[in-house]
């Protein structure tokens, strides 16, 4: 049977002042956060400020909420946003300084706010947070429901949807959905590196998982977690191209010194007036030219053309 509702309440309805200032305080910190906050900075502060501050008691009441779950999701993913947001800004801040101090021309592009990565990254993060959060909660309650015997009817018309859905690994799964918020940042370097690095784990949670429950007790003698090591070496090497600063300088010069077929010396007889590129400076020519994007098959067909007319030629 349901309570009935507080007489007080429904004389004295919350004013939308009040409930503006609920829902600012609620996504400010929680109970526990404002108590510890009082206690450790409010009461040092003058009396005239504490008298004007809330007591933990008073702030309790007044963020009070049914679900508290949702609210502390919205506000980690609110902190989320602006920690981000306020990281970026300091390293644009610092990559000024330091390009003003070398003398060179900083490059400041005309990108829209609502384009630009300083606001696409911190909403990608942030909505991924919130919404793993939510679906993880969504696929738990819905396996929950669904091994009652009320969902009965429901698991014998069924049976496949409600095997993968009762799963423990259902939540699981299903939170994950959240990764597609990455796609909301520009398509640039971060999102990939991002992206390699979360399948990564991915796959590294996905072998512990197996491993633990028994799934790969009859693996053959050459299946190991050394299997990973094909992919990281082919993360070192993109990122090698891309992003050189995160790599060991040992593994771009193990590569340089023995892929002399690809990256070309200069020749021993060159007069010293003609320019040939560095090792360096070809391997960022490859990274520039790949992020281009050009269609796949456009230089085939270029070439192709080009050797039709060479044959009609000859």
């Amino acid at each position: 049977m349901a309570s009935n509702p507080d007489p007080d309440a429904q004389r004295n309805p919350p004013s939308l002042g009040f409930k503006a200032q609920r829902t600012v305080l609620r996504l400010l910190c929680s109970g526990e956060e404002y108590r510890k906050l009082h206690e450790s900075v409010i009461q040092n502060l003058p009396q005239s400020i504490q008298d004007r501050a809330y007591s933990p008691a008073t702030y309790n009441n007044i963020i009070k909420s049914r679900d508290k779950y949702t609210t502390a999701a919205l506000r980690s993913s609110i902190r989320l946003f602006w920690i981000t947001r306020l990281g970026m800004k300091l390293l644009d801040f610092i990559k000024s300084r330091i390009i003003a101090r070398a003398g060179a021309s900083g490059v400041f592009s005309n990108v829209p706010f609502r384009d630009s990565p300083a606001f696409r990254l911190p909403l990608s993060l942030s909505l991924m947070l919130l919404f793993h959060r939510l679906l993880h909660r969504f696929f738990s309650r819905l396996r929950a429901n669904l091994r009652t015997d009320n969902a009965q009817p429901f698991r014998e018309r069924n049976p496949r949807i409600s095997k993968a859905l009762t799963s423990k690994y259902a939540p699981a799964i299903g939170a994950s959905l959240a990764g597609f918020f990455l796609g909301l940042y520009p398509q640039a370097q971060l999102r990939l590196t991002v992206a390699i690095y979360a399948s990564t784990r991915s796959l590294e949670v996905l072998y512990n998982a197996l491993l633990e429950n028994g799934w790969l007790l009859f693996r053959p003698w050459w299946f190991g977690s050394w299997l990973l090591m094909p992919l990281s070496m082919a993360q070192l090497f993109h990122a090698f191209v891309f992003d050189r600063e995160a790599t060991p300088s040992w593994f771009g010069n193990v590569i340089l010194k023995f892929t002399p077929g690809y990256i070309k010396r200069r020749p021993s007889g060159l007069p010293g007036t003609v320019a040939w590129p560095e090792p360096f400076e070809t391997v960022d020519a490859l990274a520039k030219v790949a992020e281009l994007n050009w269609p796949y098959g456009t230089l085939h067909v270029n070439l192709d053309h080009f050797d039709i007319k060479l044959i009609t030629f000859v």
